[in-house]
């Protein structure tokens, strides 16, 4: 935590600068024990058509008894970027990730998803339709969940997290009807959704308006994660799965920001509060980077802890 702690005191939080050298600072850590995340049973599987339409499975590594729950990691890249394993220096960036969740015990699934910008051009609301369609091969394909340590994978018990530009495309899955139906019967299978330090809407003063707006097109106002919250009675959705949302305590501004006024929202529709997790010490990248390092992990297993106990 050094590095964050560092780049605090020189006054940088944007969310670009800080992506390198906090990612290359927890590889360092975690290389020293590296045998934390290569020792997770990792195995690669295609679930559509497109190439970017391949996903990572990671096992844990103990022997779990009773049915095993499954988490779905969504990463984020400011909608253009992103990848379940990144070139160097920042490859260990989404492996310390499934490795993490691995050994806490769920089943673990980082997809790819098209992304927007060149040369694929996604745009709204493909990337969400990849995750819900990665979700739906999962739940099709249980015996290609399933390991020597994880005989009964539960495809009745899912979480969602996302991330970033990550947590709007999960958030999209969640509000939009056109990407999953309020009928879809795999709306009851997901039990929970975690959303980390997520993109809600677009704002003038975010460095992610123009990225924003490839992928949005000029739906950017109305499909924003805010805005389909807003209108999701009248889409027909009514009932949601249990949500959490976290947030780094150094988070940029716009960030925090963002959060206030969707947790605000969120809670309004469903008439309770709904629970937040401060990521302490953690800027926008190391609350994911740190996984797997020994340094910075209560958030997650906190995070762990909620899913337990929702599942």
């Amino acid at each position: 935590m050094d590095t964050v702690a560092k780049l605090l005191k020189d006054g940088v939080e944007d969310i670009i600068q800080i992506l390198e050298p906090t990612s290359v600072a927890f590889k360092e850590i975690i290389q020293q024990n590296i045998t934390v995340i290569t020792d997770v049973s990792r195995k690669t599987f295609k679930y559509g058509d497109d190439e970017r339409h391949q996903l990572d499975i990671y096992h844990p590594p103990a022997a779990q008894t009773g049915k095993t729950p499954i988490l779905f990691y969504v990463y984020g890249g400011a909608f253009v970027g992103g990848a379940r394993v990144l070139p160097p220096p920042l490859d260990m960036a989404y492996p310390c990730v499934g490795a993490f969740f691995a050994r806490q015990g769920f089943i673990t699934i980082i997809a790819d998803y098209r992304l927007a910008g060149p040369p694929m051009s996604a745009v709204y609301p493909q990337p969400a339709e990849d995750i819900r369609d990665a979700i739906l091969w999962a739940v099709a394909h249980p015996n290609e969940l399933a390991s020597p340590t994880t005989p009964n994978p539960d495809i009745d018990s899912l979480f969602v997290m996302g991330h970033s530009a990550g947590g709007a495309h999960v958030g999209t899955l969640l509000f939009e009807p056109d990407v999953l139906p309020p009928e879809s019967s795999l709306r009851s299978r997901i039990k929970g959704i975690i959303l980390v330090a997520a993109m809600y809407y677009s704002h003038v003063r975010s460095g992610f308006k123009a990225p924003a707006e490839m992928y949005y097109g000029d739906k950017i106002e109305t499909h924003s994660v805010l805005s389909l919250l807003k209108s999701a009675r009248n889409s027909g959705i009514t009932g949601l799965p249990k949500i959490l949302l976290v947030e780094g305590e150094h988070e940029p501004g716009i960030v925090k920001e963002q959060r206030r006024t969707f947790q605000s929202a969120l809670e309004a529709f469903l008439q309770k509060r709904v629970p937040l997790i401060i990521a302490e010490g953690h800027n926008h990248i190391s609350a994911y980077t740190a996984l797997s390092s020994g340094q910075g992990e209560k958030w997650a297993i906190e995070a762990s802890k909620w899913m337990r106990e929702t599942s």
